[in-house]
């Protein structure tokens, strides 16, 4: 962050903004693996974690998985936007992401709908902050910084 702060004065904010690109890229790449291979054996690891049949956990947990990878994405993307942005990018999707989450918590019923508006508000935070650096990176390239 401080790096990239110090860079935001002048012309290197493209090549910071395209390596800060790259590495969210990697670094979500990495995530949809971890997440498809979990998804794919959570149950051998939940048999070895907890005692007794894991049938009743197993959609909840695959569940959590498909929102863990557009948090990832949020996670890695959220010091960068604090710092290239003079727009308050993360405050305003984490209220939206918390709402919309609140709103599908409320209207799904039973544990399962808590479970689905978590994964519901982790991907919505996921996909405003890849739309922020989207629109904060072709402002750069716009202005020519």
């Amino acid at each position: 962050l401080p790096w990239l702060s110090g860079t935001s004065a002048g012309p290197p904010l493209q090549r910071a903004s395209r390596q800060v690109g790259m590495l969210a890229a990697l670094v979500t790449g990495v995530s949809v693996f971890i997440a498809a291979a979990l998804y794919v054996r959570i149950d051998l690891l939940t048999r070895l974690i907890v005692s007794g049949s894991p049938d009743g956990y197993l959609d909840p947990i695959r569940l959590m998985l498909l929102g863990s990878v557009p948090y990832v994405a949020y996670v890695v993307l959220r010091n960068p936007l604090d710092a290239l942005a003079g727009f308050p990018h993360n405050s305003i999707n984490v209220s939206v992401s918390l709402g919309i989450g609140v709103i599908a918590i409320w209207t799904l019923p039973s544990y399962t709908g808590a479970v689905t508006g978590m994964t519901i508000g982790l991907v919505t935070l996921g996909l405003l902050s890849l739309r922020a650096w989207r629109v904060e990176t072709l402002h750069i390239r716009t202005i020519g910084l």
